[in-house]
């Protein structure tokens, strides 16, 4: 067992699913003698404290959103030889978590570490991972693959002595990420780990939570009778609201700044145009039979949606 090295590992859990699988790395690399150190910019459980040998909790937690940089998702709607496509947008993390490698990388350094292994709470990890770190260590870093997408170097698993480390570190570099349309593994593959030759492992890792699983990205609806996503795309422009999937014939009025501007019934598929910027709306809401549905608080939630349609 290396007593210089450390596994670095970076969180965000903030769901008990995600505390579990942090759980679960960290035993299996206690079990195996190895320091561990945790950084989150949320509060961490005492039994998670207990577990490790070093844990941080930072106010730092960069995100990026439109139109800066954020996450872009998409889902579609056919009904009647049309196609309603949604298009949503979530604050983008990944410059979160190169800042937490950096600083995590910084500390241990500081603490007398010479070998660092960095992963997040939810990496795929095991053996032959471990094998191949400790043949490599010098600087490895391992591909993803998620059944959709691979990436040659991602960003899940990789690790690098103390004298790459201190390379990686002094080539971060916030304003060059943003300089270009690129991903946070593009931008670390090509700015940093190519660069300074790291080899790259043929073991395929993953993260095992996806982040947008149990997010209803396409529902703003927080009543349970009816579903719709409200378009308010980024800037001047107006907002929609498109109502789908709802299935009983229920009587539905859409009110904005005191004017009904929709009558009908709920079970029909449509897109209404309010004609109104979104910094302009004071008064929006959905009157369902006796529900008061108040839009103006989701609505300001969203930074950027907007709604396509094809015919």
């Amino acid at each position: 067992m290396n007593r210089n090295l450390v596994f670095c590992i970076s969180c965000y859990c903030d769901t008990k699913e995600k505390e579990d699988y942090l759980i679960k790395n960290i035993n299996f690399i206690k079990e195996k003698g190895y320091k561990v150190t945790i950084m989150s910019p949320i509060s961490v459980s005492i039994e998670v404290q207990n577990m490790v040998d070093y844990c941080f909790i930072t106010s730092e937690n960069i995100l990026t959103e439109w139109p800066s940089r954020a996450f872009c998702m998409w889902n579609e709607w056919h009904i009647n030889n049309k196609t309603f496509k949604m298009n949503t947008t979530q604050p983008y993390y990944g410059w979160a978590h190169i800042s937490q490698t950096k600083r995590m990388g910084e500390i241990m350094i500081n603490h007398g570490f010479e070998q660092f292994i960095f992963l997040s709470y939810d990496t795929i990890i095991d053996e032959s991972h471990l094998n191949e770190i400790l043949d490599f260590g010098q600087k490895i870093v391992f591909p993803t693959n998620d059944g959709k997408h691979i990436r040659e170097q991602g960003l899940d698993l990789y690790a690098m002595n103390k004298e790459n480390l201190l390379k990686v570190i002094s080539l971060m570099d916030h304003k060059v990420f943003l300089s270009k349309n690129w991903g946070i593994s593009t931008y670390m593959s090509e700015k940093l780990f190519k660069p300074l030759e790291f080899k790259t492992s043929k073991i395929y890792t993953d993260d095992a939570i996806k982040f947008h699983k149990n997010l209803e990205l396409f529902n703003h609806s927080n009543n349970k009778k009816i579903k719709f996503f409200i378009s308010t795309p980024y800037g001047n422009n107006n907002v929609s609201i498109l109502f789908y999937d709802n299935k009983k014939d229920d009587d539905i009025k859409l009110i904005c700044n005191n004017k009904v501007i929709y009558k009908d019934k709920k079970n029909k598929t449509k897109l209404i145009d309010t004609g109104t910027f979104k910094k302009d709306i004071n008064e929006f809401y959905i009157v369902l039979n006796e529900d008061l549905i108040n839009l103006l608080p989701i609505m300001n939630s969203i930074n950027h949606t907007v709604i396509d349609i094809n015919e």
